[in-house]
């Protein structure tokens, strides 16, 4: 199995009016710096979950109770890879 994803994760912290905090990113093959549509993003500790489009990007907005969390991490996942979080 490969392992997944040097997550190019292009950590942008966004912050948007109401406190609301979105991270945007992409995710690739850490070998053959491939793209990887349709895996999913999960935040570590919550049902959020959302899933890359064909680019590898994605955007996942962080629920407010844990926006301000210095804390936070992503669970990646994709079929054929070990899963990682960042």
């Amino acid at each position: 199995m490969k392992y997944i994803i040097t997550l190019t994760i292009l950590l942008q912290i966004t912050f948007f009016a109401y406190s609301q905090t979105s991270v945007t990113g992409i995710v690739q093959d850490k070998e053959t710096r491939q793209t990887l549509e349709f895996a999913l993003i999960r935040i570590s500790g919550s049902n959020k979950t959302v899933s890359t489009d064909k680019y590898g990007g994605f955007e996942i907005k962080l629920p407010g109770s844990i926006a301000n969390d210095s804390s936070v991490s992503l669970t990646v996942s994709y079929i054929g890879y070990i899963g990682k979080q960042v």
